[in-house]
C-alpha cells in the first residue's frame, strides 16, 4: 500500500506538471506549433507526453481543430486526475484508513491542495475563454 500511494502521488505529480505546461503552451501558437514539430526533442518530450491520449478528446470532444485554442483537454484530464485523487486519499478519502504512513497522507494531501491551485485559475481562463465564444 505505501509504494502504490507513491506512485500514485508521483503519476499525480506528473500529470499536474505536464497538463499545467500543455495548457500555458497553448496560449502561445508559435511554441505549440514547435512543440508538435519537434514532439522528440527534450524540452519538447515533456510537454507533449499526454498527446496521444489529449488529441482525440480535444478533437472530438472539444471540437478544437484551430490554432489558437486552448488546451481544454489537458484541464480536463487534470480534473479527472484530481478529483481521483480526492475520492482516493481526500480528507475523508476511501484508503485513509489503509495508509500506514501519516506523513504520506499528508503529503498527498498537499499535492491535493497544489492540483487545486493549479486547476483554479485554468477553470477560470477557460470558463471565460468558452463564455466569449458561446
Amino acid at each position: 500500500m505505501y509504494w502504490g500511494c507513491i506512485g500514485m502521488g508521483a503519476a499525480a505529480l506528473l500529470t499536474t506538471m505536464v497538463c499545467t505546461a500543455r495548457f500555458i503552451i497553448s496560449f502561445f501558437p508559435s511554441l505549440e506549433r514547435e512543440a508538435e514539430q519537434r514532439r522528440w526533442q527534450l524540452p519538447w518530450v515533456a510537454v507533449t507526453l499526454y498527446d496521444p491520449l489529449l488529441q482525440p478528446v480535444r478533437r472530438r470532444l472539444f471540437g478544437q481543430n484551430q490554432e489558437g485554442d486552448l488546451d481544454y483537454a489537458a484541464v480536463a484530464l487534470l480534473a479527472v486526475i484530481c478529483s481521483l485523487l480526492e475520492t482516493l486519499v481526500g480528507k475523508d478519502g476511501m484508503l485513509n484508513d489503509y495508509i500506514p504512513d501519516f506523513a504520506l497522507l499528508q503529503a498527498l494531501q498537499w499535492l491535493i491542495l497544489f492540483m487545486h491551485g493549479q486547476l483554479l485559475p485554468a477553470w477560470v481562463l477557460v470558463v471565460l475563454r468558452w463564455g466569449r465564444q458561446i
